[in-house]
């Protein structure tokens, strides 16, 4: 799983959540991010498969957005969590913020 953050157009104080997409948004907050999450846990996690999430915030998201998609996260009882650096201009791979 990946959750995406990153600022709107609109709203440089508020932040758009995308889980899987960073085309659209579809989660509206942190709260329906923990329950999806925790939906797609239980689904997944059969056996020996385990979910693991990369939170992808991008460049002037508020600290505030990623640590609550960190507590989704833990609410959802998700343990294997790893952050995503932003990308360096110019330095290749995912470079769709720049």
């Amino acid at each position: 799983m990946r959750v995406y953050l990153w600022v709107p157009d609109n709203n440089s104080d508020g932040v758009n959540i995308g889980l899987n997409t960073r085309d659209e948004v579809n989660i509206r907050d942190m709260n329906e991010l923990a329950n999806k999450l925790k939906s797609l846990k239980a689904s997944i996690e059969r056996g020996p498969l385990k979910i693991s999430v990369v939170l992808d915030a991008r460049k002037n998201v508020k600290f505030d957005y990623v640590i609550g998609a960190l507590d989704a996260c833990y609410r959802a009882e998700i343990e294997d969590v790893k952050f995503q650096a932003p990308p360096v201009p110019e330095g290749g791979g995912d470079d769709w913020w720049y």
